[in-house]
């Protein structure tokens, strides 16, 4: 048995770093951030004399453009989060005839 003179090299990918998760303190200065410029565009519409649920919405519509401007590392980072697609463990079962149940007065709540 021979041996070949040369053993081909491996190529190895390029190292490409992973996609950064969000971090806590991202997550709060984002949070805080659009708690504060939705109150801040509500007060501002609600004294430019426009009705309360027109500024709620205008307020709504910033915050939603900040966000996905603004805060966009944060916002990426939550979307590609697997904990979102995770669906919740509610430790109980609802009956799928619960609101004649209901309506009827017996109770909807499975042992």
């Amino acid at each position: 048995m021979t041996v070949p003179d040369s053993v081909p090299a491996t190529t190895h990918p390029p190292d490409v770093p992973a996609p950064r998760g969000v971090r806590a303190v991202d997550g709060n200065r984002a949070a805080l951030a659009l708690l504060i410029i939705q109150n801040v565009v509500s007060a501002v519409l609600l004294s430019l004399k426009v009705p309360l649920g027109a500024s709620l919405l205008g307020a709504f519509v910033v915050v939603v453009l900040v966000g996905l401007t603004v805060f966009r590392g944060p916002m990426d980072a939550l979307f590609r989060d697997v904990r979102w697609r995770t669906p919740p463990a509610w430790g109980w079962r609802w009956r799928r005839s619960c609101w004649r149940s209901w309506r009827h007065g017996r109770s909807c709540w499975r042992s």
